[in-house]
């Protein structure tokens, strides 16, 4: 993102420099921005919902190609790795939710949050959607019709805000971290139960698993990185 001249621009470029494409952002100012998984496309958040670009012969279209409908504020979003969803968390503590690809009238609200939500991510498989907005991690089960009626699971283990969640590339196991210097790690698969729980020193701002699952780095407010082996 950039201002020019009292205009917000949303600008794309190339890992050299070199830009690829500009937009005008005419309605809200951008709040969140998520890849496509296959890179392909780009979701953008503010004030209203959120706008999906893509690149079609590797020209992106100046225009969205799907305009993702929600009367309130989008502070983060989250595209499953199927491409079949999006999630964004809002400035009204409610996460809103979209089928791809979306018909108007057609999106869901999850509420019930004590907080703004910013903490969101998919599992692998597209069928968990994590989400923070308080001291409780909820996590929705997206299969079949959608969370639409259900009653998602909430795992207790922060006694502060949740800051980050982060699932591991494969599996179900999810890390989260919190206001409360504590790190936990659940796995999906049972219960849900954390299996593991770490103590730091600083208020927790990151999460990332290594490619093979058996390391968890942590990165924390004050600018330190710790990385937990067999986690």
């Amino acid at each position: 993102m950039a201002r020019h001249q009292g205009v917000l621009l949303l600008r794309i470029w190339r890992e050299k420099g070199d830009q690829v494409f500009e937009q005008k952002v005419l309605h809200s100012t951008v709040a969140a921005l998520e890849w496509r998984p296959d890179s392909g496309g780009l979701a953008v958040g503010g004030y209203n919902g959120v706008s999906l670009f893509r690149m079609k012969s590797g020209i992106w279209g100046t225009q969205p190609y799907e305009e993702l409908e929600w009367k309130g504020s989008v502070l983060a979003v989250a595209w499953s790795p199927s491409g079949r969803y999006v999630a964004a968390g809002s400035q009204e503590s409610t996460i809103q939710f979209w089928k791809l690809p979306y018909r108007h009238g057609e999106a869901l609200a999850m509420s019930g949050y004590s907080t703004k939500v910013r903490e969101l991510a998919w599992d692998a498989e597209s069928r968990w959607l994590a989400s923070g907005g308080g001291e409780l991690v909820t996590v929705w089960d997206v299969r079949g019709r959608g969370p639409a009626g259900t009653r998602p699971r909430q795992l207790e283990g922060h006694t502060e805000r949740v800051s980050c969640l982060k699932f591991q590339r494969k599996g179900t196991r999810l890390a989260s971290g919190g206001r409360d210097r504590r790190v936990c790690i659940w796995d999906l698969s049972g219960s849900g139960d954390r299996g593991l729980e770490l103590e730091w020193s600083e208020r927790v701002s990151v999460l990332e698993w290594s490619p093979d699952g058996g390391a968890l780095a942590v990165g924390g407010n004050a600018g330190g990185v710790q990385i937990w082996e067999n986690a």
